[in-house]
């Protein structure tokens, strides 16, 4: 079971578009055992590009105007639809108007394709408990809690199975909400080695996740940690080039936050990552 975390004070909430969800409904067997999840297409495309890849991959911008209204498409919270063969985007009410007299699209005058209320896609590729707190965030834009985390690095691993995620599926809000969550969790109850290890072991390169949560240990993370286990010397290497340059400006006074700041890993006025930083997963 999960419930909505509440956030802090000193959070910056930001502000969201109404959620358009669209008539197409798609049930999702996710992981290699097949996890059923169901989400709307239109919201899964909206946010991210890989959905959009694999679902709408013909589909415009939804900007412009409606060819058959000439209204603003944007200019109303109104539903849209699109040509699955040119990709231009109408009002959902009057494409159900055009379609009483005529059966083709009126951009590029081919026969409209109907699309189903529903549809199913395997993607046994994607982790399971990652795209359990996509699904939430993706419609509450909250990242939940969950009373199967035991501890706190039981939480941060389930973020970096989170942030893995939103990589591959190319949601960059959603990274930004999972890096904040990682921060706060961090900053509350430190961050131990074994999540360091996870996420060094779930990437194949250098990559910005691995120097977010080298620069986040530096300043949360717990020592005692790394005599009980065998610690990569690839992050020791990492940690101790970060920790090198963080260290002269700890003596100054700066905080965990701040510091983080200056990386770009977070916004200044907000605890999140900086808004369009473009996060590479290391797995290619």
């Amino acid at each position: 079971m999960t419930v909505t975390r509440s956030r802090g004070a000193v959070h910056k909430v930001k502000k969201h578009k109404p959620i358009l969800f669209g008539g197409t409904f798609v049930h999702l067997l996710i992981g290699p055992h097949n996890r059923k999840f169901s989400a709307h297409e239109d919201v899964l495309c909206s946010r991210s590009a890989y959905f959009k890849k694999r679902f709408q991959e013909v589909r415009k911008d939804i900007d412009g105007e409606c060819a058959v209204c000439i209204d603003n498409l944007e200019s109303v919270a109104a539903e849209t639809v699109f040509c699955r063969t040119c990709g231009q985007n109408f009002h959902n009410k009057c494409m159900d108007q055009w379609l009483q007299t005529m059966n083709t699209c009126p951009t590029c005058r081919t026969v409209w394709k109907k699309w189903p209320n529903m549809r199913s896609s395997t993607l046994d590729q994607l982790d399971p408990e990652g795209f359990e707190v996509y699904v939430q965030w993706l419609y509450s834009h909250q990242i939940p809690s969950y009373g199967s985390d035991k501890d706190a690095n039981a939480r941060c691993i389930r973020m970096l199975k989170a942030h893995l995620l939103g990589n591959t599926i190319k949601d960059n809000d959603f990274l930004l909400a999972v890096r904040n969550e990682i921060v706060e969790t961090a900053v509350e109850a430190g961050l131990e080695y074994s999540a360091i290890d996870f996420a060094y072991k779930n990437t194949l390169k250098p990559c910005s996740l691995r120097q977010f949560l080298v620069d986040l240990y530096a300043l949360t993370g717990d020592a005692q940690s790394l005599k009980e286990g065998n610690v990569s010397h690839l992050f020791l290497i990492d940690m101790v080039q970060s920790f090198i340059g963080k260290s002269r400006n700890l003596s100054e006074g700066a905080d965990v936050w701040s510091m983080l700041v200056a990386e770009g890993h977070i916004e200044g006025n907000s605890p999140v990552p900086k808004e369009g930083a473009e996060v590479e997963d290391g797995n290619d």
